[in-house]
């Protein structure tokens, strides 16, 4: 994610999640919520789809390989 170093001023390429990653997937709902005229508030599904992207996170930390996040986000 280097490409997105510039936006946000920290590095990327760190292993692990930090309290950027955590502030990057905040982003991302605020926006989302944004496109879809929805109210930005974390409830039960986005909290539950954040946390299928965390685990896919820590899987790919440990397997050095991209990974699914499954069932995808939104099914």
């Amino acid at each position: 994610m280097a490409q997105f170093s510039a936006l946000f001023g920290i590095d990327f390429g760190v292993d692990g999640l930090g309290h950027f990653d955590v502030k990057v997937i905040e982003v991302r709902d605020l926006i989302a919520g944004g496109v879809n005229q929805d109210d930005y508030s974390l409830g039960f599904r986005p909290g539950l789809e954040n946390e299928k992207v965390l685990a896919a996170t820590e899987r790919r930390v440990e397997s050095r390989f991209w990974e699914t996040v499954w069932p995808r986000i939104g099914e």
